[in-house]
């Protein structure tokens, strides 16, 4: 029963995963025979990019989703997730979101940069 249990919840688990990643690339991808931009990035760059784009990277979230935290909250006390980093928190927002993040032009580099580091 418990193994039924779990695959019961692994199947919902990657049917939102799939969903996510459906209405990302509906977002993002319009050719998919094209380079993203960004992708002669260096591959740190081009990982952490990746990684906000596809929400899920180096956060208080998913660190506490593999048990690598105790907490999911960010500096700022929300919730830290990729989007919130990129999107909202007063302390490490890009100006223009992810929607700016994804063009990869100068400034929104010189965020994921300073970012990385």
């Amino acid at each position: 029963m418990e193994l039924q249990k779990n695959i019961k919840i692994n199947a919902d688990l990657s049917g939102a995963m799939i969903g996510v990643w459906l209405l990302w690339s509906a977002m993002t991808v319009q050719d998919p025979t094209i380079h993203l931009p960004g992708f002669g990035l260096p591959r740190k760059q081009w990982c952490t990019l990746n990684r906000f784009r596809t929400n899920q990277g180096h956060c208080g979230t998913c660190r506490m989703l593999c048990c690598l935290a105790d907490s999911d909250l960010c500096t700022c006390g929300a919730t830290q997730t990729m989007s919130h980093i990129v999107e909202s928190c007063p302390l490490t927002k890009l100006d223009g979101g992810l929607k700016k993040l994804h063009t990869a032009d100068d400034e929104s580099m010189d965020w994921l940069s300073s970012y990385c580091t």
